[in-house]
C-alpha cells in the first residue's frame, strides 16, 4: 500500500476519534446541564419560600455551545401556568450568554435569567436564596469528573 493511502487512513481514523470525543463530550455536558437544572429548581434554600410566580425556577435552564452554536439545552418549561416571563427570560438570557462563548470552544452554560436571580443568589443578602451558587460547584466537579474520565481536560474561563 502507497505511503499516501496509509496517512490518508490514518488522518481518517484520527478525524473519527475527535468526532467521537466530541460527541461524547456534548453528551455528558448535556447530562451535567439536566442535571444542574434539576438541581437548581428542586434542592437547597431556594425552597424554603412561597414561590408565588415559578418565574425564576421557569428561568432557568443550560446551553451546550459547539464552536458558537448551541448543539443542546434546555427547553425553559414553565413550571406553573402563569410563570411564562420567566420562561422568556432564561431563553433570552441563554442565547445572549452562548452568544459570548468563543467559536473555537465547547462550553456548557448554566442560566437563571430572572433580573433578580443575581441579587437573591448573593449570600450576603439576607433574604437571598441559592439559586445557582451550589449548582455551578455540583457541575464544574462533575463535568471535570465525567470528561476526565473520557480523556478530556476541562479548561474554566
Amino acid at each position: 500500500m502507497p505511503i499516501d493511502a496509509q496517512k490518508k487512513k490514518f488522518e481518517d481514523y484520527i478525524a473519527r476519534r475527535q468526532e467521537a470525543k466530541l460527541r461524547a463530550a456534548a453528551k455528558t455536558l448535556e447530562y451535567v446541564g439536566l442535571k444542574s437544572v434539576a438541581e437548581m429548581r428542586t434542592s437547597g434554600r431556594y425552597n424554603d419560600y412561597t414561590d408565588r410566580t415559578g418565574n425564576l425556577r421557569s428561568s432557568t435552564g443550560f446551553a451546550v455551545v459547539l464552536n458558537g452554536k448551541q448543539i443542546a439545552g434546555s427547553h425553559f418549561t414553565a413550571v406553573s401556568s402563569n410563570a411564562h416571563e420567566g420562561s422568556a427570560a432564561g431563553k433570552a438570557h441563554a442565547e445572549e450568554t452562548t452568544s459570548k462563548v468563543p467559536n473555537t470552544k465547547m462550553a456548557l452554560v448554566i442560566v437563571a435569567g430572572m433580573e433578580y436571580a443575581e441579587y437573591l443568589d448573593n449570600p450576603a443578602n439576607p433574604h437571598g436564596r441559592n439559586v445557582m451558587t451550589t449548582t455551578k460547584e455540583l457541575a464544574k466537579k462533575e463535568a471535570e469528573k465525567r470528561l476526565t474520565q473520557i480523556g478530556l481536560k476541562v479548561i474554566e474561563q
